[in-house]
């Protein structure tokens, strides 16, 4: 495995709480992306109901779990 190779970092149960942990990803500065489980997308029609998958590099998968693991605080600014 070298490091840019993908690697699966968590799953979710729908594509919206999976979007919304890439979208902290990205935040932070690590890409991701999100990829749908099962006949993925255009097997079944709609897929936001199946669970999906996020995917990092492998050099980036240390610092994403810490970012996931991590409290969240809300940010009224």
């Amino acid at each position: 495995m070298t490091d840019s190779t993908p690697v699966a970092i968590a799953t979710y149960p729908n594509e919206m709480e999976a979007q919304l942990a890439a979208q902290l990803l990205e935040e932070n500065g690590i890409g991701a992306y999100v990829q749908p489980l099962g006949f993925g997308y255009g097997g079944i029609g709609v897929t936001q109901f199946i669970p999906h998958r996020v995917l990092v590099f492998q050099h980036n998968l240390q610092r994403a779990e810490q970012i996931l693991s991590a409290p969240q605080q809300p940010d009224y600014d």
